[in-house]
């Protein structure tokens, strides 16, 4: 949370607590791309965790339709897959 725009640090603010909001004390699984981190020290991964329901929702598609993320997939979503595998 670094930027100097302040647009993109009241942004990334609200992000955090999403986060916090939808994933603190829930069962998360944590699907990374690579087995390390980029240059930066950032991780590229898919985060899954159990809803109220108990049914397992996508954290990055949910950034996403909430205006805190952006999607750089071009093509058909990936996560498809790897929500389907996170509620085997």
């Amino acid at each position: 949370m670094n930027d100097p725009d302040p647009a993109v640090r009241a942004l990334a603010v609200k992000a955090k607590a999403f986060v916090g909001a939808s994933v603190g004390g829930k069962e998360v699984v944590i699907r990374t791309h690579k087995d390390r981190a980029d240059k930066y020290g950032r991780w590229l991964a898919v985060v899954h965790f159990r809803d109220a329901t108990g049914d397992w929702s996508n954290l990055n598609d949910d950034l996403v339709e909430n205006g805190l993320a952006a999607s750089t997939r071009s093509g058909p979503p990936r996560c498809e897959k790897a929500s389907a595998e996170a509620r085997i």
